[in-house]
């Protein structure tokens, strides 16, 4: 079977408005702007006077940053196991 990545469905250029970004980070719209004020997700583009978006680009990059994140906890987790254990990690 094969898996995607939400990542693997963006086009290359462009922009998401709102509701496109909390499809790929389930979070809440306030908890999203809390994460652009402290700098965890990427700053937003005015389109116009009623229209915001984020660059494709920018959230492409915080999903491979996000992904990295926990492949890097995961193999972490995997060497505490294995010292609990007594194992030796592979």
């Amino acid at each position: 079977m094969i898996t995607h990545t939400p990542q693997e469905h963006l086009s290359t250029a462009g922009f998401l408005r709102l509701k496109e970004v909390l499809k790929l980070f389930p979070v809440s719209k306030s908890t999203w702007w809390l994460g652009i004020q402290t700098g965890h997700f990427p700053k937003p583009v005015k389109l116009s006077t009623r229209i915001t978006a984020w660059r494709v680009c920018d959230i492409q990059k915080l999903l491979t940053e996000m992904a990295r994140q926990n492949e890097l906890v995961a193999n972490d987790s995997a060497c505490n196991d294995a010292a609990i254990d007594g194992r030796m990690p592979q």
